[in-house]
């Protein structure tokens, strides 16, 4: 889809992974427009967690959580701005959360590119 924000054409996806890394759920690829929680619900994911299972998300994932806490599982999640600006606690919290994010795709990254390439020259 063709996003004049981004002056391009956008596809999002959503990619389940296991705390040590491995990939555990590809869906398809969604247009730009689709929201985040339309994309988690419409795909299924949240129907193979199970009981514990953390769900790491962003702020752009509001109205899964009643969904994750149904199947028992835990949601990860910085805190939102209700007032003029965050806590000390809620900026550290929100960074804390973060830094985990970006470990796990840090180490996704670095698994995927330790394997062969799969296009061939």
């Amino acid at each position: 889809m063709y996003s004049d924000y981004k002056h391009g054409y956008t596809i999002k996806f959503l990619v389940g992974c296991t705390p040590c890394g491995f990939i555990s759920f590809v869906p398809k690829c969604y247009g730009g427009r689709s929201s985040d929680c339309f994309i988690t619900n419409d795909c299924r994911l949240i129907d193979l967690l199970e009981l514990g299972d953390t769900v790491l998300a962003d702020k752009g994932f509001p109205s899964i959580k009643t969904s994750i806490e149904n199947k028992k599982a835990i949601l990860v999640m910085p805190p939102f701005l209700h007032a003029a600006q965050f806590s000390s606690e809620e900026v550290d919290e929100t960074y804390k959360i973060a830094s985990y994010r970006d470990e796990i795709v840090y180490t996704v990254c670095a698994l995927v590119n330790t394997e062969n390439p799969i296009i061939k020259q």
